[in-house]
């Protein structure tokens, strides 16, 4: 006979992959939300470019933010793909992520774009920080597949 899955312990996402979890819906919501806020250090010249082209980065920045949330709702909700939506997620915003993590510690540095040293610091950085996500979420892939109470396992 086939054991039953009433346990809520087994029902639970791993610490790990909650992390992510968490970490793409914080993400995804500030970055929806950063725009409207006014904080932050717009990079040299952002303002005085056109309004097209403004419009075109703030765009981009939601796509990404709306792909992260997207990404951690589908682990929540323990879809099929969520996984491998969640790796493209990381992969896409890679090179946006260390960009802008370029630029903002250039500003921090006053600096007035970034040096190549701070460029390869950046990338260094998210690079560890992207594979460090897409380690937890494929150490946990197991436990993401579709779980229905009461439905045999």
């Amino acid at each position: 006979m086939t054991e039953m899955i009433t346990d809520p312990k087994k029902l639970a996402l791993p610490l790990s992959v909650r992390l992510v979890v968490g970490y793409f819906l914080i993400t995804g919501l500030v970055s929806l939300a950063w725009p409207f806020l006014g904080i932050g250090a717009d990079p040299p010249g952002f303002a005085a470019k056109s309004f097209s082209y403004r419009l075109g980065a703030h765009f981009a920045q939601a796509l990404m933010a709306l792909t992260y949330i997207a990404a951690g709702i589908a682990i929540v909700t323990r879809r099929p793909w969520a996984v491998w939506v969640s790796f493209i997620a990381l992969a896409i915003t890679f090179l946006s992520s260390a960009n802008g993590f370029a630029w903002g510690a250039a500003t921090q540095l006053g600096q007035t774009s970034p040096s190549s040293t701070v460029r390869v610091i950046s990338y260094s950085l998210i690079a560890g920080w992207h594979l460090f996500l897409a380690f937890l979420l494929y150490r946990g892939r197991a436990k993401i597949r579709p779980v229905v109470l009461g439905v045999p396992a």
